[in-house]
């Protein structure tokens, strides 16, 4: 008996263990690279994994512009990262991803500030089957698909211009949720309504990071002529956080799901900020633009992900969507 509960309790600290190590843990990035004189964006900056970020950066010294759609939230984030890191260069500007008009404002705002833009990082991403204020898309699609990629867009000429001085990098924080789901083209963004179902919504969720992948993939084809700016999409890991915190809270099952998922799988916003600093940092991945990032390395992409032409095919039907507002 007495022996018996000796294996069952080294079996529970093995588990225990290997879960702490492997599954609530993972790599932290050592090279830290100053970024003195860098200046870097983070969408969704304000919390969570793009605040983790915008903490890991301003150690290192660079200029952080956290753009955040709530002003608040934002400035707050904004004067509790510069007590935590000693550093003043932190700020705030407020972006919309879901207001196409706010993207361009922003941008315009940054170019009247700013000369140069070192590290983009498209970091903010919702889960809502509501549509976006002006009733034309879905919120969802349009924070963390068409937002991003209109912002991407007009950021490219000071992106490319500061490339002329010191390297460029532009990164994507997708998902490997992408794996659940495929892209339909001529679905890009399904019309939400009450009857819709949850599980629904959820796919759409994947395809959006789907979408991210290919859209950074098809952004290093017309980059490629500029070997000084670079692209990378990655998975971060389960991040601790509050997406999707909103939409499951009135479906006791799905509550309940998000809540174990969070307990057993995810990841502090420090340990899932690590793939993010590295694609910041890391010397010599330029090599391996376009492509997707996890634990600290390169990783192959499921077939479902390299379609030839899908990304050309999504590229232009972004642009279309832009040009009809």
């Amino acid at each position: 008996m007495v022996l018996l509960t000796l294996i069952s309790f080294l079996f529970t600290a093995i588990l225990y263990t290997a879960w702490k190590r492997y599954i609530k843990s993972g790599p932290v990035y050592k090279n830290r690279t100053s970024f003195a004189g860098k200046t870097v964006i983070i969408t969704g900056g304000s919390s969570g994994l793009g605040k983790e970020c915008a903490i890991a950066l301003a150690k290192c010294d660079a200029r952080v512009i956290i753009a955040s759609r709530n002003i608040n939230k934002g400035k707050n984030a904004m004067i509790e990262i510069r007590a935590i890191t000693g550093s003043e260069n932190i700020h705030f500007m407020k972006l919309d991803l879901s207001e196409l008009d706010n993207v361009r404002e922003f941008v315009d705002n940054f170019n009247k500030q700013e000369s140069r833009l070192d590290i983009l990082i498209n970091c903010a991403g919702i889960i809502s089957s509501e549509r976006s204020k002006d009733g034309k898309r879905g919120l969802m699609f349009t924070c963390n698909v068409l937002g991003p990629f209109l912002l991407t867009n007009l950021l490219l000429p000071v992106l490319r211009k500061t490339g002329k001085i010191s390297p460029v990098r532009i990164i994507n924080v997708a998902s490997d949720a992408y794996l659940v789901k495929d892209i339909d083209l001529l679905r890009l963004d399904p019309c939400f309504s009450r009857g819709m179902s949850s599980l629904s919504v959820l796919g759409h969720y994947a395809a959006t990071k789907l979408m991210i992948i290919y859209i950074n993939a098809e952004l290093n084809r017309v980059l490629s002529g500029d070997s000084a700016v670079t692209t990378y999409a990655l998975h971060p890991g389960t991040v601790e956080s509050n997406l999707g915190e909103n939409f499951v809270q009135n479906n006791r099952i799905l509550r309940l799901l998000r809540y174990l998922v969070m307990k057993l799988l995810a990841r502090s916003p420090f340990y899932c900020s690590q793939t993010v600093l590295y694609c910041c940092s890391e010397p010599g991945i330029e090599k391996y633009s376009g492509g997707y990032f996890s634990e600290l390395r390169q990783t192959r992409l499921f077939p479902h992900a390299e379609k030839i032409g899908i990304g050309r095919k999504l590229w232009e039907e972004l642009e279309r969507m832009l040009q009809n507002g």
